[in-house]
């Protein structure tokens, strides 16, 4: 598949197979409609533009909010991609994972992350908005990076207006 030319498969997501391109990942979801991944790509264009630049206190110290953009989606024979640039290092689950941080930063860095995703569900009104430790990474300098604003695509629902 062209999509996946010189691609390395580097994590399986809870709806997606994750593939490192040169610079980007590739995202593919086998069980989501085009309009779904659409509807995700809007939502997180919308995190973008009230997150970023934010600054917020952590366990890690102050750091400043990305939220990673959706470059392209589209559609494939299996089913649809997004296209996002990848993000060198580990998230923050694999941090605790690994030893690098105790639960106790980890119980504290969640809590950080709850008033976020309360602001992004009130403010796209959608629910299924949950950021969660997997989805972050925080680089060396001092960027709290959102990778993906849901923990599954397919939770994300308008909500009534």
């Amino acid at each position: 598949m062209e999509l996946l030319k010189d691609a390395i498969k580097i994590d399986t997501g809870k709806d997606s197979q994750v593939y490192k391109r040169g610079e980007n990942v590739v995202k593919l979801y086998s069980k989501l409609s085009l309009n779904k991944l659409t509807e995700y790509q809007l939502s997180t264009e919308t995190a973008k533009q009230l997150l970023d630049g934010r600054k917020i206190e952590s366990p890690f110290g102050e750091l400043t909010v990305v939220v990673n953009q959706i470059t392209e989606i589209g559609e494939f024979e299996d089913g649809v991609y997004a296209i996002s640039p990848f993000i060198e290092g580990r998230n923050v689950q694999e941090l605790l994972n690994n030893g690098t941080i105790n639960q106790q930063t980890f119980n504290q860095f969640s809590n950080v992350l709850d008033p976020l995703s309360v602001e992004l569900i009130k403010e796209t009104q959608h629910r299924g908005i949950y950021i969660i430790p997997y989805n972050t990474k925080i680089t060396e300098s001092g960027h709290l990076v959102i990778t993906d604003i849901c923990r599954r695509i397919s939770d994300l629902k308008a909500t009534e207006k």
